[in-house]
């Protein structure tokens, strides 16, 4: 008999709630990018490499994508206020089967 052992990873999905709670004035900027930990071949709404760019002083949104249980997402935001630009770098593990929640307030 033929056997083969397949490890098929769980799922797991990071959201984010990005909110501009003191904003500057209208050219407030946030870049928002996973950079590492996203899976590289996913069948749906994975979480990815994609840059996201919200301008202005009304931003309060969620991003919500697909991930690997037990694996550690890095993901980089940088936010300009007063043509002052700050970079944030943060790292968060995904629970298997679970939904993992973060808030970003800049």
């Amino acid at each position: 008999p033929y056997t083969e052992n397949i490890a098929l990873p769980s799922r797991a999905w990071f959201s984010i709630h990005i909110t501009n709670v003191s904003p500057f004035d209208g050219n407030d900027e946030l870049v928002y990018q996973l950079t590492m930990g996203y899976p590289s071949n996913c069948p749906e709404n994975c979480c990815g490499g994609t840059i996201h760019t919200f301008n202005g002083m009304n931003v309060d949104t969620v991003i919500t994508c697909l991930g690997y249980g037990n694996s550690t997402l890095t993901w980089t935001a940088i936010s300009t206020k007063d043509g002052v630009p700050q970079t944030f770098t943060n790292q968060t593990s995904l629970t298997p089967y679970d939904t993992t929640s973060v808030n970003f307030n800049y």
